[in-house]
């Protein structure tokens, strides 16, 4: 069994997407907040250029296939171009 995984982190998910927001790990829209909207809802895009933020995001996945007894993930969508967060480069 697979499932389906996309960056973005919405906001009725409120304990995972205060942390994320706490943390800094989501991208910055054009006006500096870390909230956009995407086909299912409203929240957060999970800014995988960050490395620790990368880690810390396949570290979930890693625990939710442990947990659940997962075989694999599709991951989709996260293609549009993104604002980069504050401070980070290249």
């Amino acid at each position: 069994m697979t499932a389906w995984v996309h960056p973005f982190i919405n906001i009725e998910c409120v304990t995972i997407y205060q942390q994320a927001l706490r943390e800094g790990r989501l991208v910055l829209n054009e006006k500096g907040a870390a909230i956009n909207t995407w086909w299912n809802g409203i929240g957060g895009t999970v800014n995988l250029s960050n490395r620790t933020t990368r880690d810390w995001w396949v570290k979930k996945l890693k625990d939710l296939q442990a947990s659940s007894g997962l075989d694999g993930f599709k991951f989709d969508a996260g293609k549009k171009p993104l604002r980069k967060s504050r401070g980070e480069k290249g």
